[in-house]
């Protein structure tokens, strides 16, 4: 047994190389594409930002058909993607390596084929950092088992993977801010500032990801002070110069994407059971692994309870989820596939992962473990099969959204005998031929 795992821990980079090929293939290949929806004209203001418009996309539209998009947006005279600015930001320089080719995101179909492109990327640079940051807590083995969850069983895969989502940028910055603030033990000023950029060019990409910075910088702060106030300022200065741009571009203090919505707490309830239990977008349900992470943490609290990153990535994930289920009345975030609105929990998740997996090999059996790491590897591919054959291989979840539309009748998110995740052509058939007349 012994030989066996020295073997296995040999051979990681192996491994490693084979989990992020097929992470690449797995998203780039699969059929199921979100590609026209949110994202849609992200590479387009990207392309504007490259020919020196700004983010201006008048050249781009006939005045006649503007009209058919829900993403552009009217202010001032000129038209704009209502998207985050950030992820046009960090795709510019694979859309201008696309015009040196000849291709042109004008058209929708080079627009799609790039977007396939780096949401295969986004997902393959996931399941890497993933296993970077399991290895700061946990052995070879235990960060591949954390890290293919967290990518092929967890919205990173069915909503990362299905277009370029704001998500998808900010979750690779934020796990990349996340790993240098875990593997940092000296804080220069230009790691500190390094920290600071990545942290504003997260919520340039989303604006949810304030919630780990503040989260990160705070876990900086008890290592170092004048780091925390360095990266801090880095985020703060180039707020400011953001808000000052949105000024003169917009006149408003923050692009609308940016501005936020009415708290919606009448239906927290609502929304904190829809978004942890409900059968459409169940945290809980489209990853049932998270349970036992939620026994391992009851069982090593003596460990863990004086950890900070432990405290780090509970304090992060909890608001980050009331937050999620307090900020619209449509909590469910309208068309998409499982837990959409949460995918940028997963960083603070797969960390209290490893946490709790270390905690588990210093406090308990070994036999206990492997029982435990046997249920966990069972219940992970069960969320597989949801998020990944289901979610970006099934078309069938996409038609679920549609006829009823969810948006118009929400009471079927908490529909268990038709639910999203078991989605089929008879079984869409069935739920239709019961609906009320």
């Amino acid at each position: 047994m012994a030989g066996t795992l020295e073997r296995f821990r040999h051979h990681a980079p192996l491994w490693v190389v084979l989990g992020c090929l097929a992470s690449f293939l797995v998203t780039f290949n699969a059929p199921v594409k979100y590609t026209s929806s949110d994202s849609r004209f992200s590479l387009l203001t990207s392309l504007a930002l490259l020919e020196g418009k700004g983010v201006r996309l008048d050249d781009y539209f006939h005045p006649e058909a503007v009209d058919t998009y829900y993403q552009i947006r009217r202010e001032n005279g000129h038209l704009y993607n209502y998207n985050a600015l950030g992820t046009s930001i960090v795709a510019a320089p694979f859309v201008a390596l696309a015009n040196l080719r000849g291709d042109s995101v004008r058209y929708e179909e080079m627009d799609r084929s790039l977007q396939t492109t780096l949401a295969a990327l986004c997902v393959t640079a996931t399941f890497l950092l993933l296993y970077l940051i399991g290895r700061a807590f946990v052995d070879v083995g235990d960060s591949l088992l954390i890290a293919s969850a967290f990518t092929f069983g967890s919205q990173v895969m069915s909503t990362m993977g299905s277009a370029l989502w704001n998500f998808d940028c900010e979750v690779v910055v934020l796990l990349g801010a996340l790993l240098l603030v875990l593997r940092t033990t000296t804080w220069p000023a230009r790691r500190a500032a390094a920290l600071g950029a990545l942290l504003l060019l997260a919520y340039l990409c989303r604006p949810t990801a304030s919630i780990a910075t503040v989260a990160l910088l705070a876990a900086v702060f008890r290592r170092d002070r004048r780091a925390a106030i360095i990266g801090a300022a880095v985020f703060g200065i180039g707020l400011a110069v953001f808000m000052a741009w949105s000024l003169r571009e917009y006149h408003m203090l923050l692009p609308w994407y940016y501005a936020g919505g009415r708290l919606a707490l009448g239906h927290i309830g609502t929304a904190v059971y829809g978004n942890l239990a409900s059968p459409a977008r169940g945290l809980l349900v489209y990853c049932p692994y998270l349970l036992v992470v939620v026994v391992a943490l009851a069982w090593t609290a003596r460990t863990w309870r004086t950890s900070a990153p432990a405290w780090l990535a509970l304090g992060w994930a909890t608001t980050l989820f009331l937050a999620v289920s307090s900020s619209s009345a449509q909590w469910w975030g309208g068309f998409g596939f499982g837990p959409r609105l949460l995918t940028d929990i997963v960083p603070p998740l797969a960390l209290l992962t490893a946490g709790a997996f270390a905690a588990m090999r210093q406090q308990l059996a070994a036999s206990l473990v492997r029982r435990v790491a046997t249920v966990f590897g069972v219940l992970m591919a069960v969320a597989i099969l949801f998020h990944t054959y289901q979610g970006l291989y099934n078309g069938s979840t996409v038609k679920w959204n549609e006829s009823p539309n969810i948006d118009q009748h929400p009471e079927y998110l908490f529909d268990w005998r038709h639910p999203q995740f078991l989605a089929s052509p008879d079984m869409l058939e069935a739920r239709e031929q019961a609906r009320p007349r």
